[in-house]
């Protein structure tokens, strides 16, 4: 499988939220810390929308998003959760081999939220992300997603720095919770 035969460390490939490119990064583009995001950030670095099984992102690091808005007038995406990627509307894309750095959100999810929503989420890291309010990494909310080999490592928030879990029953297999 050529998947199988990427390298990782040699070859990085970082997905950034970072407009207008003056946060703080290292030599490889990726932000270590929500604190060295500065000027403009999109909110979300990816949306997955009403999307299916079929739609797979695989082997990125996801830097730098900025969930710090408010919801749009007349609903639709709330540009205050999710900073590295938003899920809504039965999303169920599969989300594999990616690390989540430094992602942030006012409302919920600096690296991941999901709503209504069941990605497949298998080797995933997620450090240094942070919310002002619910699951630093990640908040799920009505989203019975799986969950294998993933590791929370440094993120923040106010309720949960990792995990932030409402109305959903997730299926967690070897997932490290670590300081």
């Amino acid at each position: 499988d050529p998947l199988d035969q990427r390298n990782w460390d040699a070859n990085l490939s970082v997905l950034s939220g970072d407009i207008d490119s003056n946060d703080l990064t290292n030599s490889s583009g990726v932000v270590l810390t929500t604190t060295h995001i500065v000027g403009l950030n999109s909110y979300h670095v990816l949306v997955a929308s009403a999307v299916g099984s079929s739609t797979v992102l695989d082997g990125f690091t996801i830097t730098a998003g900025y969930a710090d808005g408010s919801a749009p007038p007349g609903g639709g995406l709330l540009s205050d959760s999710g900073g590295g990627v938003f899920a809504s509307q039965k999303a169920s894309p599969v989300l594999r081999r990616l690390v989540f750095s430094a992602n942030y959100a006012v409302y919920g999810g600096g690296g991941l939220y999901s709503y209504d929503s069941q990605p497949a989420l298998n080797d995933l890291v997620f450090k240094k992300n942070s919310s002002q309010t619910y699951g630093g990494a990640m908040y799920i909310n009505y989203s019975d997603l799986q969950m294998q080999d993933v590791t929370f490592t440094g993120n923040s928030s106010y309720t949960a720095g990792a995990l932030d879990c409402e109305n959903s029953s997730p299926n967690l297999r070897d997932v490290a919770f670590v300081e």
